[in-house]
């Protein structure tokens, strides 16, 4: 059997091993773990020695058991602990002080979220809105100290306890602060975010300016209540994100303008313009995996290889694993960004052969096999996490999708010129004003449909 074959059981083994690990109830606890790592280090021993093999099969179910023995040790391992004490039970619901350090910041339309690390924990602290603070800075806050709970079919807790959160600090105030002394390349990029994002919000009315901050930099800023919630119901709240489009655009940019340069250069700065930008707009799980299958695709074409989709999406999943052992089945947006991939490259093929009765014109055949692929692919996630999925959603992201490209072209263009040219920037972002207007109307339009999302 080929190498290449074997190499491919192993990753897709590898990556399968935490959904079997969670169905059998496997637990983070010494003998678990030592029984693993014994069958590992037998299976491995199998699968290397110089051994005939009656058939290819047996040799690649060598390697798929070995994938599933190494991948649920690594996971087991990295289980956060289920009942935390690094506060006494007596001190939920007190009014406590804390001190520790910024470690995420996130605006919500009514205050802003604040994860903070302190010497044995991470809290998530619920600031008042116009709180300003930086990444990295030293913070003394006050608050009520309560658990996470869940809240309807959302599992708040799982969530919160896979960035190993397992406190909340509601009606938080912030009692001192003291500048950040770390200097890092992710704390730089934050604060040229901030700069950009507060300078496109000063230039277009909202909501335009939370949809083209979400759509450039990737934070999703405060959306009324109502247009969010249409968003939902449409299964629209992807488009409001940073996603592989964005990845593949930033990467077609770079190269034009590298375009003078040898190969060779031209490929290093590329993937640091890759990196940068992935940092910048927060790394989250999306990003990251098209930011690793751009990084694999490229270093395929510098060697001369034609990049196999398949090699890269798992090779992409693997490195965030070893990174992240809980993503794969704790991150629900890892789940859906991995899912719509395959969608695309597998169904897409076969509804676009269902769809030929649909005129080509203007991309709609293409667009709307790609969104009900993506739609397909996702579901059976959709439904087992939120318990609904939206009706409506392909027509909305066939009317949509398309419209995507141009406001995020426009509106970087738009903040680009309006910062070299000032004194004409209400002519700049008009384009753009336009666009997302559009995007608006047409989601008020379906959100009108009173049967556009199915509870189960």
């Amino acid at each position: 059997m080929a190498a290449y074959k074997l190499f491919r059981a192993f990753l897709i083994s590898f990556l399968a091993a935490p959904f079997f690990a969670d169905l059998l109830k496997i637990k983070n606890s010494p003998l678990s773990i030592s029984k693993i790592l014994l069958t590992s280090s037998i299976i491995f021993l199998l699968g290397v020695l110089p051994i005939k093999w009656p058939s290819n099969k047996l040799k690649q179910l060598i390697f798929i058991l070995l994938g599933l023995f190494l991948s649920t040790n690594l996971y087991v391992k990295n289980l956060p602990n289920s009942n935390p004490d690094y506060f006494k039970p007596e001190t939920i619901g007190e009014y406590i002080t804390i001190d520790g350090v910024v470690e995420k910041i996130s605006k919500r339309p009514k205050n802003t979220q604040v994860t903070i690390k302190t010497s044995e924990t991470k809290i998530l602290a619920f600031l008042p809105f116009h709180v300003e603070l930086k990444l990295y800075q030293p913070v003394k806050i006050q608050g009520t100290l309560e658990l996470p709970k869940n809240s309807g079919e959302f599992d708040y807790q799982k969530y919160l306890k896979r960035f190993n959160i397992h406190y909340l600090l509601y009606k938080a105030e912030l009692v001192s602060s003291l500048p950040s002394k770390k200097i890092s390349l992710k704390k730089s990029l934050s604060g040229l975010k901030e700069i950009l994002e507060k300078y496109i919000s000063k230039n277009i009315p909202d909501p335009n300016s939370s949809i083209l901050i979400g759509l450039l930099t990737g934070t999703r800023t405060s959306l009324p209540p109502e247009m969010s919630e249409n968003f939902k119901k449409l299964g629209l709240t992807h488009i409001l994100a940073i996603s592989g489009y964005n990845i593949t655009l930033i990467v077609n940019i770079i190269n034009q303008a590298l375009s003078f340069m040898a190969r060779k250069p031209r490929f290093w700065l590329t993937i640091i313009g890759l990196v940068c930008f992935t940092i910048f707009v927060g790394a989250e799980p999306p990003v990251m995996r098209a930011c690793i299958m751009g990084i694999i695709n490229l270093y395929a074409i510098k060697k001369g290889y034609k990049p196999n989709l398949l090699n890269a999406i798992l090779l992409s999943a693997v490195f965030m694993y070893l990174a992240d052992p809980l993503i794969i089945t704790w991150d629900i947006s890892f789940q859906l960004s991995f899912a719509s991939t395959l969608g695309i490259i597998y169904i897409s093929p076969y509804m676009q052969n269902l769809l030929k009765k649909v005129p080509k014109n203007f991309g709609l055949q293409e667009n709307l096999s790609l969104t009900l692929a993506a739609q397909i692919a996702t579901m059976p996630i959709t439904i087992i996490n939120f318990k609904e999925f939206s009706i409506l959603a392909p027509i909305a992201n066939m009317l949509i999708l398309p419209l995507i490209p141009f406001c995020m072209m426009a509106g970087a263009a738009s903040t680009v010129v309006s910062l070299i040219l000032p004194f004409i920037k209400e002519f700049c972002f008009l384009p753009t004003n336009i666009i997302i207007s559009l995007t608006i109307k047409i989601v008020e339009g379906l959100a009108l449909i009173p049967v556009s999302t199915v509870k189960l």
